[in-house]
């Protein structure tokens, strides 16, 4: 496991206040299609269509072993030129919270926005900067599905009746999705099937993967730290885990842990993944394996 402590000399000027362009009525899109599952080597998708023609949006979560969180895309014309760096997000009934995203276009020009390490219900930090109580603790002492954290998380799933999308978005995007439980269930029994055969991997491996040019890429990472994060004077200590192909590329980051707010996730998986570079994991004919590979990574302001 790597470690890596990004410190920064004082905070960043604010930068002068530019209007937010007025936002459109809310777009609520129906479901056009079913969930669908796919299978990749490096993790596991379901995806489903909501809405039709220029309005189409397409979502997929995705996750790359056993994990609480998932990483959330939306593809589709109605996410163009998001304005901001804060996406709020909600998983009707738990409570809005708000997140850092990336933006991007796919080969076929659609606007994309992903979001790394989603949960469905706000952390703790992010609950405290609400106003929120604090979660509940599963108690051990009772033997019931409230005191299962997965039973608990399968219950919160169900629950869901809406995903909401805004602040950002030029026009705040609802998304009829209905009970998440029979997806994520789908999505976590192929995690589990792509966990063992990465653990196969790991178990066949003579070395594991390495980092190269380490200090290069590292410093790229430190020049990263959200501005408005900064201003805002928020730190984060993150647990990050990378899947690592054969061609010795990142090609999964996920946002396992976070002790802060999670908009970090979206900037250190993001700049993982564009600077990262590593040796890959060979078996002992010396051939490359997908295999994975953890580091800590900490956002600390020096005062």
């Amino acid at each position: 496991m790597g470690a890596y402590l990004f410190r920064f000399a004082g905070l960043v000027a604010v930068a002068a206040a530019l209007p937010a362009p007025a936002q459109a009525a809310e777009l609520a899109l129906a479901p056009a299609s079913d969930w669908t599952l796919k299978e990749y080597d490096d993790k596991c998708r379901v995806t489903r269509i909501f809405g039709t023609g220029e309005d189409a949006v397409t979502l997929w979560l995705d996750q790359g072993g056993l994990t609480p969180t998932f990483n959330v895309t939306l593809l589709g014309r109605p996410l163009r030129h998001p304005f901001g760096p804060n996406l709020s997000v909600r998983f009707a009934p738990e409570p809005e919270y708000s997140r850092n995203y990336l933006y991007a276009e796919s080969s076929k020009g659609r606007p994309v926005v992903t979001l790394f390490g989603v949960r469905l219900t706000p952390n703790s930090a992010e609950r405290a900067l609400l106003g929120l109580p604090p979660e509940a603790a599963p108690d051990a002492s009772i033997s019931s599905p409230r005191s299962d954290p997965a039973a608990l998380a399968a219950a919160r799933a169900a629950a869901v009746t809406e995903i909401h999308f805004g602040r950002a978005l030029v026009q705040p995007l609802r998304l009829e999705s209905g009970a998440l439980d029979a997806p994520i269930a789908q999505l976590q029994a192929c995690a589990e099937r792509l966990d063992r055969q990465i653990g196969v991997n790991s178990a066949l491996a003579a070395t594991p993967p390495r980092p190269v040019e380490e200090a290069r890429w590292a410093a790229e990472v430190r020049k990263g730290y959200p501005a408005y994060l900064a201003r805002a004077e928020q730190e984060a200590r993150l647990d990050v885990r990378l899947t690592i192909a054969a061609s010795g590329k990142p090609s999964f980051c996920e946002v396992q842990e976070v002790e802060g707010v999670t908009s970090f996730n979206d900037t250190a998986c993001l700049l993982l993944l564009r600077h990262a570079t590593f040796e890959p994991a060979r078996n002992a004919a010396g051939e490359a394996l997908v295999a994975r590979y953890r580091l800590r990574m900490t956002f600390k302001l020096n005062h």
